[in-house]
């Protein structure tokens, strides 16, 4: 295995100060993910959510087919997928076409979920969110294998056979989550495991010996997203700090279901700082950045690093720049 890079939790929102149509963001967005592409990235994921105010991205599958379409070697990715919300036959099918337009590029990411509006919306009790990631990815395993012959808590299906399978026979499922039985789940089930970075990396470290001691797979692909930015210059917090702080208290809002405060003043400078200290992020010139990831290399080896270098309200120059210097004199020096 090696180092790989891949730009994470991509999601089309529309910051209270952009111009832009979302026709245009979307646009603007499948540019960047041609240009990751040529800069040496291995991999491109999508964000979702629903009923968001600033259009966040409700419907990744046509977005991961645009990008199929777009690039040629960059891996595309549902970074997550909301699994309590899909209907799993349906979602084995647009996975498969998905795999087979890409030319096998195509991987699922499944996380359990949160937000109790998205819930209440679709119709799902958030309790039973656990239960049907499980049952979930056992029927589209199955499903991409042959026909489906499944009777579980929440779906039952007899002999129900998903055509075309996967050209490459199945499609990777990436597993997300931080509890103890979604790291179970990970080693029970997952080709790769999706953890989040919003903590500090010791803790990170320790869920993802975790998984590796409960019997993951050998290749498991273990991916680590931050919050990152880079520029040549040390200009890196000014160009992103308008947009972190966005995006932090957004999360803040998706979590508490109070979504009206959200576009108030943003608040000084060193509470910022505070949040993005808790956040872990990784921030600086090439050298910094190229440091701070080589260490998380050294404690867990080889992984699959997620720089979140695109926040909604940053500029789209800045965000060229930065995706290309770090392709340039980040990814280069681990390749």
């Amino acid at each position: 295995m090696a180092m790989k890079f891949g730009l994470a939790c991509v999601s089309f929102q529309k910051h209270p100060d952009d111009e832009r149509s979302f026709e245009q963001i979307y646009e603007d967005l499948l540019d960047l993910a041609v240009l990751a592409e040529q800069v040496g990235f291995d991999s491109f994921w999508l964000s979702e959510h629903h009923m968001v105010p600033d259009g966040w991205l409700p419907s990744m599958m046509p977005v991961a087919a645009a990008l199929a379409a777009r690039t040629t070697t960059l891996r595309i990715g549902t970074g997550i997928a909301v699994a309590p919300f899909y209907d799993p036959i349906r979602l084995a099918e647009d996975s498969a076409v998905l795999d087979i337009l890409s030319r096998g590029r195509f991987d699922l990411g499944l996380a359990v979920g949160y937000r109790q509006e998205e819930f209440d919306t679709f119709g799902v009790a958030r309790s039973e969110r656990g239960g049907r990631l499980d049952e979930i990815v056992e029927v589209i395993q199955a499903a991409w294998q042959g026909p489906v012959n499944f009777s579980g808590r929440y779906y039952k299906y007899d002999d129900v056979n998903v055509t075309p399978k996967p050209s490459r026979g199945t499609v990777p499922v990436y597993l997300g989550g931080i509890a103890a039985q979604a790291i179970m789940r990970v080693a029970r089930m997952g080709d790769g495991f999706l953890s989040s970075g919003t903590s500090d990396f010791e803790t990170l470290a320790s869920r993802i010996d975790k998984v590796r001691a409960e019997g993951a797979k050998d290749d498991l692909d273990v991916c680590i997203t931050k919050y990152c930015f880079v520029d040549r210059d040390g200009l890196a917090w000014p160009k992103y700090k308008k947009s972190y702080d966005y995006i932090h208290r957004m999360y803040v809002a998706l979590t508490s279901g109070e979504l009206e405060g959200l576009y108030s003043a943003s608040p000084d400078d060193e509470k910022i700082r505070e949040n993005l200290q808790q956040d872990a992020a990784i921030i600086g010139t090439p050298d910094e950045v190229y440091d701070q990831i080589r260490g998380m290399q050294d404690r867990i080896g080889d992984f699959h690093f997620h720089p979140r270098m695109w926040l909604p309200g940053i500029d789209r120059e800045d965000a060229e720049r930065a995706i290309t210097t770090f392709g340039e004199d980040v990814i280069s020096r681990f390749k």
